[in-house]
């Protein structure tokens, strides 16, 4: 049977009494989301049921492809990454990683690393997260806000490739996303930057500042509000908007959207990298193939029957029943 849902369908199979839910793709998803296969699974948790309840000390006794991932908590201090690792959290709005400016960047990626880090809350810091030279970083499905310069940026050049992609980047007081040349460190600007389906606003500087970077894709978000200006450097080459991504309440650091007014929900990529459902990308946090871990998002209201019915209505002992549902379901 299906649920409806503003068009959202959600899988749902019965046999007697017992249903299970499945989201199409929801595999797919989670395997493209890891930076690589065959590594280990590291837990991180504050209540002592992970290997490790801090996040830097799990990260230092990480090896190739493993998966760092975080459980619900505030966990403080800077974080050096420096394995070829993915770093993931329970959800945006489970997990924050928080640093103080005065602490330096929230996370720094180190030189000659491939890494993903994805959904996690990146917050405090001086940059939320750095990246430096000879680096491959994804980073999607988090929320860098309030940092103490930009919500992402580059600190040195010849950084490999950064994809930047379904994040919310609010309320740093630097830029949103920073790539530029530094003209030191050895290296040059060489190097390939994609932005989509991020909501970048109110930012004290540009949503997205871009210097002397050849290979450039700016796509399909949303840049409002940022004080410095949206684009800096660089213009959306498609599918770009300027509007209020309406959130639920980012006065309370919730960055989810309101699904039935947000102009950005189905306004990501029309035909790749697809939400968990099988729906058009949903720009920010909450969309995208990598939100599979935490789709639905937590505190969403419940799943809603609104009719039911029985085909036959009564059958012996041991035979099969139709159920058929229609109703409403509890996602974003």
């Amino acid at each position: 049977m299906r649920f409806l849902c503003r068009g959202r369908q959600l899988l749902v199979c019965c046999v007697a009494a017992v249903c299970c839910l499945t989201h199409p793709g929801l595999a797919a998803a989670q395997l493209q989301c890891i930076l690589c296969q065959g590594g280990s699974k590291i837990i991180v948790d504050q209540a002592g049921t992970g290997a490790y309840t801090d996040v830097q000390t799990a990260i230092n006794h990480a090896v190739d492809c493993d998966e760092v991932h975080v459980l619900a908590g505030v966990y403080e201090g800077g974080l050096d990454l420096n394995a070829n690792i993915t770093l993931s959290c329970e959800s945006p709005d489970l997990v924050t990683l928080r640093n103080s400016p005065a602490g330096g960047n929230t996370i720094v990626v180190e030189r000659n690393h491939q890494v993903a880090i994805r959904g996690c809350k990146i917050t405090g810091g001086g940059n939320g997260i750095g990246v430096k030279q000879g680096t491959s970083a994804t980073i999607a499905n988090n929320v860098m806000v309030m940092n103490g310069a930009a919500g992402i940026r580059n600190l040195e050049d010849s950084v490999a490739a950064l994809l930047v992609e379904n994040n919310v980047i609010s309320s740093n007081t630097g830029d949103g996303v920073m790539v530029t040349r530094y003209n030191c460190c050895g290296g040059s600007s060489a190097f390939s930057a994609t932005f989509s389906n991020n909501i970048m606003t109110d930012n004290h500087g540009c949503g997205v500042n871009v210097n002397q970077i050849p290979s450039l894709q700016v796509s399909y978000n949303d840049a409002t509000g940022n004080s410095g200006g949206d684009y800096c450097g660089a213009s959306s080459s498609a599918g770009g908007i300027s509007q209020s991504p309406r959130f639920v309440d980012a006065s309370t650091g919730d960055y989810r959207l309101l699904q039935s007014v947000s102009p950005c929900v189905d306004a990501g990529k029309p035909a790749l990298d697809l939400d968990p459902d099988g729906t058009r990308n949903d720009m920010g946090a909450f969309g995208g193939p990598c939100s599979a871990d935490f789709f639905p998002g937590p505190g969403y209201p419940p799943s809603t029957i609104t009719s039911l019915s029985l085909t036959p209505s009564s059958v012996p002992q041991g035979q099969s029943i139709r159920l058929q549902a229609t109703g409403r379901v509890g996602m974003r």
